[in-house]
């Protein structure tokens, strides 16, 4: 069944019966995750569902042509499914913890994108184009998803997708967000039009994307061009490669992996106070996300649920305080501070 969002399939327990090897005495993971019940009520269905994590795939190869790029990654979806569905359940691995929302297809835009040929710019520049049309619907169900308190898994479609994925994330939080990539390339290509090599460079030059941690970059890959452009950002970008790691041995996998989390943890901006920094994440522990409005409206009214000031909350504030506020909702993607 399909939601109001017309590339989502939704799966039921039916569609996925067929993935499913079952055995005489034992349960596998596939007979015990959760579905959706009601495709037209999407947003409620994933608020009350009781999974922490909600699985969905991406059916589309589009951005890797757009990349110039061997087409494939549609297929990564439905052969990763199978083998996690077959999986035992048990204590330790418990479906019931894991909404299977279903995947994002593309079919005519598939159809389409295999007779282009990227030598040629108009067929380029139609591959850019849905590409956009993808990240707008990977944006919209990753934003659904993190509003109602739950953890994607995305699985399938080009590197491309990074975008959607970030660009969701941030717009449901309210705030940048930190990555760690663990990829042999950097995917921060030039932005000459939407595809899988430069879905970072976009969130990043479009405020999406905080810091950002590239693992295990192969040096033989990345283009001088590219390594300027990370440093002249490195106080929000930093790598590791490959070869230092594995080869050269100048670092251990373990150091490396202490540094990036590191990096990512870092998402606070201003003074770099420890007082602030705990301060914030118990708060995002005690509030639910802020409901973003920005697609529908420029203006909205709130509820002042929190006051920021210096290192504490506060319940009041005076004229010309420096504060930061927290509300229940907003049409702006930033965090306001309020002088």
């Amino acid at each position: 069944m399909y939601s109001d969002m017309t590339s989502l399939k939704i799966y039921t327990q039916s569609d996925v019966l067929a993935f499913i090897n079952k055995r005489k005495g034992e349960k596998k993971f596939g007979e015990k995750v959760t579905f959706i019940t009601d495709a037209q009520n999407l947003d409620q269905e994933l608020t009350n569902s009781t999974s922490k994590y909600v699985l969905f795939g991406i059916n589309e190869s589009i951005g890797v042509k757009a990349n110039r790029g061997r087409q494939g990654t549609e297929t990564a979806w439905s052969s990763a499914l199978k083998s996690l569905l077959n999986t035992q359940n048990s204590p330790l691995n418990k479906g019931k913890n894991v909404l299977l929302l279903g995947c994002l297809e593309f079919p005519e835009q598939m159809a389409r994108s295999k007779k282009l040929n990227t030598d040629n710019s108009s067929d380029l520049q139609q591959l850019y184009t849905m590409v956009n049309e993808i990240d707008e619907d990977v944006t919209n169900l990753m934003f659904k998803i993190i509003s109602a308190g739950k953890i994607p898994i995305v699985i399938g479609g080009g590197h491309n997708n990074a975008y959607g994925n970030i660009k969701g994330s941030t717009l449901a939080l309210n705030k940048p967000i930190n990555v760690i990539n663990f990829d042999a390339h950097t995917d921060f290509r030039a932005l000459e039009g939407r595809h899988s090599g430069n879905g970072f460079s976009y969130a990043f030059k479009e405020g999406f994307l905080n810091r950002y941690f590239i693992f295990g970059v192969h040096e033989n890959y990345t283009s001088k061009k590219i390594l300027k452009e990370l440093s002249s950002h490195n106080k929000h970008i930093n790598y590791n490669t490959f070869e230092a790691i594995a080869i050269r041995k100048e670092t251990s996998f373990e150091n490396e992996m202490q540094n990036s989390k590191k990096l990512a943890r870092s998402n606070w901006k201003g003074s770099g106070d420890k007082l602030v920094e705990e301060k914030w994440f118990k708060v995002r522990e005690q509030l639910k996300p802020t409901e973003f409005l920005g697609y529908e409206y420029e203006k909205a009214e709130g509820i002042v649920l929190k006051i920021s000031k210096g290192n504490q909350f506060v319940e009041t504030a005076q004229n010309g305080d420096d504060i930061e506020i927290i509300t229940n909702q907003t049409p702006f993607m930033v965090s306001l501070v309020v002088r």
